[in-house]
């Protein structure tokens, strides 16, 4: 089993916003279905790289996030 965390927004209030949002987030994919949905997922993503070899969440329009949740739910992931 592979688990994978990112976080997104501060996680410290310096200047005491009252709306100010952070999330953490986990991605536990299992061994066996690992190298296939990578495979899987960089074939989708390849032309959605900026400068950069990594995916920005905040970079991906709706459809792009579709079909990311759409390849996630053909493998057994939590």
């Amino acid at each position: 089993m592979h688990i994978y965390i990112d976080e997104s927004g501060i996680f410290n209030n310096p200047a005491n916003k009252s709306n100010v949002a952070s999330c953490v987030v986990a991605l536990v994919i299992p061994s066996a279905r690992k190298v296939k949905l990578f495979k899987e997922f960089k074939a989708l993503t390849s032309n959605w790289v900026g400068s950069g070899d990594e995916v920005k969440g905040r970079n991906l329009d709706e459809v792009q996030i579709a079909s990311v949740v759409a390849l996630l739910r053909r493998y057994d992931v939590i």
